[in-house]
């Protein structure tokens, strides 16, 4: 059985069906579905150069008021 290749990278810039990831220190333009809100600062994670996920985002709880 295969392992899966998955990446999880961070987006830096976002276009019209593309965003630019970080992935080990690289810049890697992905294309995008367009029913897929990203935004900058979002963690992409991408399977097999074809599969495309957004992970949920991971705030801390520090930030929230209380």
């Amino acid at each position: 059985m295969e392992s899966p290749n998955i990446q999880v990278g961070r987006v830096l810039r976002v276009g019209r069906g593309w965003v630019d990831v970080t992935i080990d220190r690289k810049v890697r333009r992905v294309r995008t579905r367009p029913d897929l809100l990203v935004r900058a600062g979002n963690y992409l994670q991408i399977t097999h150069d074809q599969g495309i996920a957004l992970l949920p985002s991971q705030r801390s709880s520090s930030n929230r008021l209380q």
